[in-house]
């Protein structure tokens, strides 16, 4: 019994040297750093990531915390861990990295060497974006960089630090969102003026009388009664948009200005030809044909194209007829081959909406044999109109004329014959 207890004494001072050796050579050691991220002229740093990479032990390395996220004051602060039992193997160094948008910067400290803040200055500048809505006041909007977003305080500015460089912020104020590129060289101001851009949106005739139709614009279909739309622009100024009228169908482009309505015109109505006239140059062999055309209504389009298509027994052809005389007086001149007897021809007027009238007349030019060399005929002329709702005569006055004289002939003739029947019955 006596030799168990004198081996367990033994073991006891062991346990008891070992002990004492360990508590006096053991390396582990904890240590509460705290960093603070700075701008390059010291204006302290909010919401940058710092993470701390330090050793643990020797057999497990080296690790990295997660990372933490700078106060107002630009401070983060950690607790380093090392439980490495070998004095010879611990590593009293660490390294802080610094990450703010696109902007990384790595330092490395001694835990034996650190005084209570350590400063970490980024290459980077206050810039503030002051922004103020379309009556002037401060915008109640966000400002966003590389992914991090900045709200505006009351003043309407919001606080971020870019790199040196031309830099490129996006403003979400309601449903506007818009690049901007900013120089940055120093601690700056930047100012924008921000629109909710919205305004009311008309579809209107060429006459400018208001209808209803379709507006499709970023892959939506808005319905536009004739009372109008509110339009809803996006980050675009100028966006194109596509009208559709019944079987009408073109894309504009609208542009925003504020406190003006939008106004959208849909020609659908073909140019109109009247008045027309042939003149016949026997010694020359020419027709001249004039015809006053115009394309009517304060958003028409404007005439692009008017022809003059001719035949006679040996030639066909065309030609453009071009603007003779003021008061839309156009002018084609055919040549036609000597001794023509016939002349046929057909005006084709052409709107830039490729609305289209067309009129045409026939002339009997043996009928001018017997005339002086130049002769005017005032010629019957159809007319029609294509694709667009432009009204053109169908006949010349002279036809019209004819047909209301016999129309008066007929109804007298009517009644002579009732009046005689009348008669003849009384007498029966």
């Amino acid at each position: 019994m006596n030799k168990n207890l004198s081996m367990l004494c033994s073991l006891s001072l062991s346990l008891l040297v070992y002990m004492f050796f360990v508590g006096t050579n053991f390396s582990e050691f904890r240590k509460n750093v705290e960093v603070q991220v700075l701008s390059e002229e010291s204006i302290p740093i909010e919401n940058a990531y710092v993470y701390f990479t330090y050793q643990l032990n020797s057999i497990d390395g080296y690790i990295t915390s997660k990372a933490l996220v700078t106060n107002n004051l630009g401070r983060a602060n950690y607790t380093l861990y090392n439980n490495e039992f070998n004095p010879n193997k611990v590593d009293t160094k660490y390294t802080v990295t610094v990450v703010y948008g696109n902007t990384q910067k790595k330092e490395t400290f001694d835990v034996n060497k650190t005084i209570s803040i350590q400063t970490i200055k980024l290459p980077v500048y206050l810039v503030s974006v002051y922004l103020i809505d379309d009556k002037g006041n401060p915008a109640n909007a966000i400002v966003e960089f590389n992914g991090i977003r900045y709200q505006t305080d009351s003043y309407g500015i919001a606080r971020l630090y870019l790199p040196r460089g031309t830099q490129t912020i996006t403003i979400l104020y309601k449903n506007l969102k818009k690049e901007e590129k900013i120089e940055v060289v120093q601690n700056a101001r930047y100012s924008f003026r921000v629109f909710e851009r919205k305004a009311t949106l008309y579809i209107v005739d060429s006459q400018a009388n208001k209808i209803a139709g379709i507006i499709e614009y970023d892959g939506k279909q808005i319905i536009v009664p004739e009372s109008g739309k509110e339009f809803v622009f996006g980050d675009d100024n100028n966006p194109a948009v596509k009208v559709i009228v019944g079987d009408y169908e073109k894309k504009v482009h609208i542009t925003f200005q504020p406190e003006v309505d939008i106004i959208i015109p849909v020609d659908r109505e073909a140019p109109n030809i009247s008045d027309t006239k042939v003149e016949y140059d026997k010694n020359s062999s020419k027709v001249k044909v004039f015809a006053k055309v115009k394309d009517q209504g304060k958003y028409a389009s404007g005439l692009s194209e008017l022809t003059l298509f001719y035949e006679t027994e040996e030639k066909e052809d065309s030609i453009n007829m071009y603007l003779h005389s003021e008061n839309d007086i156009y002018l084609g001149i055919a040549s036609i081959p000597e001794g023509s007897k016939f002349f046929s021809y057909r005006i084709i007027a052409k709107d830039k909406e490729d609305n289209q009238a067309s009129a045409s007349g026939n002339i009997k030019l043996i009928d001018f044999e017997n005339q002086d060399s130049n002769e005017t005929s005032n010629t019957t002329t159809n007319q029609s109109s294509q694709k667009g709702s432009g009204s053109v005569p169908v006949q010349s006055q002279q036809n019209i004329i004819f047909i209301v004289i016999g129309l008066i002939i007929l109804a007298v003739a009517i009644y002579i014959i009732y009046t005689k029947s009348k008669a003849k019955e009384q007498t029966n």
